[in-house]
């Protein structure tokens, strides 16, 4: 993807008894819609998004690091 360039996503989690926490590093995720119900565009607090069961968020994440800079 290009630097500075803005995509949406839809995360789901499709476990049935596991939570996960997505951590975005030094890039800017803004959650636009939790569970298809658009909510106020907002970034998460500590820039992590927790799903829990058959939960689904979507979002803009601002692609901030270098060309070919890689996050673990």
């Amino acid at each position: 993807v290009a630097r500075g360039g803005l995509h949406r996503f839809r995360f789901i989690n499709a476990a049935n008894a596991r939570i996960f926490g997505l951590n975005f590093a030094r890039h800017r995720p803004k959650v636009i819609a939790i569970d298809g119900q658009p909510v106020e565009p907002h970034e998460p607090a500590d820039g992590r998004i927790v799903l829990g069961p058959a939960m689904r968020v979507d979002l803009i994440l601002d692609m901030v690091a270098k060309p070919g800079e890689r996050f673990q």
